[in-house]
């Protein structure tokens, strides 16, 4: 199991931590039928705000990885004659 977590990477961590926290306070807060209501508010805002941000950073970063790599070249699009006369242009500047 530690070998397991070790081997996560660390925004895994940190989500599972967030919702590992999440969870002991509901349950504690369930069992000892008390009510702190910006404590509430104040734990699932920051745990909350912590695991969306981790998960737009995964989304982009996946989106970023699925972009294809652009090849096209110059001698692509142009022919050679017309490779050549911009080159004459540009040395004639």
């Amino acid at each position: 199991m530690i070998k397991y977590f070790k081997a996560m990477p660390s925004l895994t961590k940190f989500i599972v931590f967030s919702f590992t926290v999440i969870l002991i306070y509901t349950v504690a807060e369930f069992f000892t039928k008390t009510q702190h209501d910006t404590l509430t508010t104040c734990l699932y805002a920051c745990f909350g705000g912590e695991v969306l941000s981790c998960a737009l950073i995964k989304v982009f970063k996946l989106k970023e990885e699925d972009k294809p790599i652009p090849t096209t070249m110059m001698s692509d699009l142009l022919t050679e004659d017309e490779i050549n006369d911009l080159l004459k242009e540009e040395n004639k500047e």
